[in-house]
């Protein structure tokens, strides 16, 4: 016997769309807003500090000697536009059984939050002071350790200690840690016999943990760095990639985007390099050629600094909200990435600042004068987050290998 009833099988579909699971956002969590009053319009902000005085033994009878002072300007330019934007057409929107436009909305807000979000910990850059593997493990300064569930105390004994060393010790201390150190932490407190360790076995971490004094927040959107350090100039066609972004240095550059010029030394093939991320992956077509639209959208949350400002053999590339794995690949087996690390971010709420200007907004334009029967939804804010000087020293970069803090 061999029925076959298939075609009178219904084929069902939910009443709702999947949820789409986005990074959750504590920027407002830690940030300063103060100067966000003074800045309705306009696009700078000045904060000028003063240099340090120091005492003088005086001399009865004998003039003293002024010191010399200097004011030294330190200014926020609020140039971050950012814009997402969708169309739907009106036939779309009739026949489909979910609403798109409300759906799509969603996560384009969405998007824009975890983008300002991961704009603003990538400040953790600044910090003057790092703990690395030098400090945890007698190892190279200004590498990552690795961090473990036996050590994962002595991680925030040494930023608190770095903290008072910089006389960082008015206001509420936090620690932003990556979702594997989060583990480590509470794989330590749920190893002790007292209260705390029984409900950390029991419930796992919880928001807002306090642990050293330090108010402790879970993020995805944590920044990762690695360093390139090719063995030689990097060689017509050779290629680089970062979080699936490719690279290719060329002799002759061309039209192709990520186009790098390979110029005649190391140094200034790496210089064109950093200059290329740093312009948001905007090239300007002698040294080097814009990316793709898509991988713009990536490489705006990308810094990249050199070892030396004039003649550099590595360049470090840093990854806006990626508190995971990020892949980083060579065609060139000779110049390998090194010290990948995933920065958690310590330090005193209020010492990096951020202005919206602009708060998350939605418009929506109709296409009829394009020929279209549809809309365009367009979500946009503008902001800026600015470390200021004094701010570096209340902030301290704690570098953690991607293999243990993702």
């Amino acid at each position: 016997m061999s029925n076959n009833t298939s075609a009178a099988n219904p084929e069902l579909w939910s009443m709702t769309l999947e949820e789409t699971l986005k990074k959750s956002t504590l920027f407002r969590e830690i940030a300063s807003f103060k100067e966000q009053t003074g800045l309705t319009y306009g696009d700078t902000i000045h904060r000028p500090y003063a240099s340090d005085v120091s005492v003088d033994t005086y001399v009865p009878g004998t003039a003293s000697t002024p010191q010399d002072i200097t004011i030294t300007d330190n200014s926020m330019t609020l140039d971050r536009f950012s814009i997402a934007n969708v169309y739907v057409d009106d036939t779309e929107n009739i026949q489909s059984k979910y609403d798109l436009m409300a759906k799509y909305v969603e996560q384009m807000r969405k998007a824009l939050a975890i983008d300002q979000d991961s704009h603003f910990l990538l400040e953790i850059r600044n910090a003057v002071t790092d703990v690395d593997n030098n400090d945890m493990a007698g190892g190279t300064a200004g590498d990552a350790f690795a961090l473990t569930s036996s050590n994962v105390l002595d991680m925030f004994t040494m930023a608190d200690k770095y903290l008072r060393k910089q006389n960082a010790e008015d206001g509420q201390k936090f620690a932003v840690l990556t979702p594997g150190a989060i583990q480590k932490l509470v794989t330590y407190l749920g190893g002790k016999y007292t209260q705390l360790g029984d409900e950390y076995t029991k419930y796992g971490y919880r928001p807002k943990l306090l642990f050293q004094d330090f108010i402790v927040y879970s993020s995805n959107n944590l920044p990762y760095s690695a360093t390139w350090t090719p063995a030689n100039n990097p060689s017509n066609s050779d290629t680089i990639t970062i979080d699936g972004v490719t690279f290719t240095f060329v002799s002759t550059i061309g039209t192709t985007a990520g186009n790098v010029l390979q110029t005649t030394n190391t140094a200034t093939t790496l210089l064109a390099l950093q200059t290329l991320i740093n312009n948001k992956g905007v090239g300007d077509g002698v040294n080097s050629v814009s990316v793709s639209a898509a991988n713009k959208r990536k490489v705006r949350n990308w810094y990249a600094t050199v070892d030396n400002a004039t003649t550099p053999t590595n360049i470090t590339v840093w990854v806006g909200g990626k508190s995971t794995s990020v892949t980083v690949a060579a065609s060139e087996v000779n110049d390998p990435w090194s010290n990948e690390t995933l920065h958690q971010f310590f330090g005193i709420k209020g010492c990096t600042d951020m202005v919206i200007q602009k708060e998350v907004n939605v418009e929506k334009a109709r296409q009829a004068s394009n020929g279209k029967l549809g809309s365009t939804y367009l979500v946009s804010s503008i902001y800026k987050a600015k470390t200021f000087y004094e701010g570096t020293y209340k902030m301290i970069d704690v570098k953690v290998t991607e293999a243990t803090g993702a």
